[in-house]
């Protein structure tokens, strides 16, 4: 695999000091986007060492086309990089319909609170300001992680996609060629597009819902009162 100036692909077990070492079992792909060195080592460092594949990109650019090319579980995203800040990553990754189902964590040493209510109103899934524990990181990203996916491993996907159809269990949305289809919870749920044809019913529920509008036996069921012309 042959990858651009600036961007690493690490895999369990290939980390600095591994050889030899057993590999653990891969947890996900995480990209990485972190300009700083040492901190970027770090983060890759702890992500290794509990089983996940670590994409690292020092840019903007570099990010946003390791995003599409290897579509990570989880964007570890700092906001002070080159080229493309990690506001502009942030939004473009939302607004991409092949992207939008990736989770975004804000690592950055931005601590105001104003930039912390950007990165949610911008789509990021959590936000985490430097100075960070290594381990509340990790644990933190297995959380987000977590959440497209079912608990036991064999539910519905949460991501699916048919031709110019895509539908998102996760965010409970539909797109038709890229726009939002519009859909109450329970047409969403039946997976009825509004304005489809109600589905044929059977003779047996036929049959039963008719006893059901029958009045029951000894309960008087009051006539309707006939008006006719004076």
């Amino acid at each position: 695999m042959s990858l651009a100036r600036g961007v690493t692909l690490l895999t369990p077990g290939r980390g600095r000091g591994a050889e030899g070492a057993a590999i653990p079992q891969r947890l996900g792909r995480v990209l990485v986007v972190e300009d700083e060195r040492d901190v970027a080592e770090l983060i890759r460092y702890n992500l290794v060492s509990e089983g996940y594949e670590v994409v690292l990109a020092t840019n903007g650019t570099d990010a946003l086309r390791m995003a599409r090319e290897s579509h990570p579980d989880v964007v570890l995203l700092d906001i002070m990089v080159p080229q493309l800040n990690g506001w502009e990553i942030c939004l473009r990754l939302k607004r991409d319909p092949a992207l939008e189902g990736i989770a975004v964590i804000m690592v950055t040493g931005r601590v105001a609170e104003g930039d912390k209510v950007l990165g949610f109103e911008l789509g990021a899934d959590d936000y985490v300001t430097k100075p960070f524990s290594p381990r509340e990181l990790v644990a933190r990203v297995r959380a987000v992680a977590r959440r497209g996916k079912p608990a036991d491993g064999k539910g519905k996907k949460a991501h699916l996609k048919a031709g110019d159809l895509e539908i998102d269990r996760h965010r409970f949305e539909v797109r038709m060629k890229g726009t939002l289809v519009e859909l109450t919870p329970k047409e969403f749920d039946r997976g009825r597009p509004p304005g489809a044809a109600p589905r044929q019913i059977r003779r047996g529920e036929a049959r039963r819902a008719r006893r059901r509008d029958r009045p029951r036996r000894g309960i008087p069921v009051p006539r309707p009162e006939i008006v006719t012309d004076s």
